[in-house]
């Protein structure tokens, strides 16, 4: 599943677990982390976990 946010891609893949990659649309390049889904949390949630961290690197709180 992909969703779009502020220039971003987000990426579900499910494995053994849910899990969420995020790359910038606009160069390619992917943000050095991974989100993953803790036991019992749906796909909606991973996605506003990876929204919340678009944001945090947006504001510079997290370096890229």
């Amino acid at each position: 599943m992909l969703a779009y946010y502020r220039g971003h891609i987000i990426l579900l893949l499910q494995d053994d677990i849910l899990t969420a990659e995020i790359t910038e649309r606009a160069s390619g390049a992917p943000l050095p982390t991974k989100i993953s889904a803790l036991p019992g949390e749906t796909a909606d949630i991973v996605v506003e976990k990876a929204k919340h961290l678009i944001d945090k690197y947006l504001r510079g709180v997290l370096p890229l």
